[in-house]
């Protein structure tokens, strides 16, 4: 296995077009974990909480359980991914009671490369940190149970992660007391948002609210983006 790599070496030198083998990539991880001053034991514990023995048996468990396909990783994109949806039950009977979203997230992604992990890793997390209580309290049994699955629309085809330069619109409409998003040209199209293709029923939209003709800035936007059938609702 080997990579290539463009960027710079620890000399501030450029290089480019440089073959690494999978060997000297493992002395190049070596080095530069040495050089860190931080603990990563304690690291993890804060990134995932105090719970996170119990979290690593459980995907440990999961790990050893889970009924994989042995020839998944040389199938294509579309059965890896039908591949996902089968085992998701498991992994939310198994992984739910964890109570961490990232953990899930890795784990499906890295053995799926699945769907579900934006909803765990992205969605679920956006609407702890930047919805209510009383949303999060309301829609995570949903999120956990699969009946909502989300994804995170905020990559514009015109102006990638640039938040601040997002063009998608939320105008605040005083007479129906709605939101009224959009996307005002093709630049604006929401890009590369995982699992929005297929798989998500429900979004978090970022876009520049505009409220009396002014515009408040970059906010995000809880949306339903398919019905019960997985059809996308008018205007998506």
């Amino acid at each position: 296995m080997i990579s290539h790599l463009n960027g710079y070496n620890r000399g501030g030198n450029l290089f480019t077009s440089s073959i690494i083998t999978w060997l000297d990539m493992q002395t190049v991880l070596k080095d530069e974990r040495s050089r860190i001053g931080f603990d990563v034991k304690k690291l993890k514990k804060f990134l995932y909480g105090a719970d996170l023995e119990n979290i690593e048996k459980a995907v440990k468990n999961l790990v050893e359980k889970l009924p994989v396909n042995p020839n998944i990783y040389n199938e294509g994109r579309v059965e890896m991914m039908k591949e996902a949806i089968r085992q998701m039950p498991h992994v939310l009977n198994s992984l739910t009671h964890t109570n961490s979203s990232p953990m899930i997230a890795m784990f499906l992604h890295s053995q799926f490369q699945s769907p579900g992990s934006v909803h765990y890793g992205m969605f679920i997390i956006c609407l702890k940190l930047l919805g209510t209580d009383e949303m999060y309290e309301e829609l995570i049994p949903k999120c956990s149970s699969g009946e909502i699955i989300g994804c995170y629309a905020q990559t514009e085809m015109g102006h990638g992660s640039d938040v601040q330069s997002l063009t998608t619109t939320a105008t605040f409409d005083a007479k129906t007391d709605e939101i009224i998003l959009n996307s005002p040209n093709i630049a604006a199209m929401k890009f590369w948002p995982g699992d929005l293709g297929v798989f998500a029923n429900h979004a978090i939209v970022f876009a520049k609210l505009i409220v009396d003709g002014n515009e408040m800035g970059v906010h995000s936007f809880l949306l339903r983006i398919r019905d019960q059938n997985s059809k996308p609702l008018p205007g998506i």
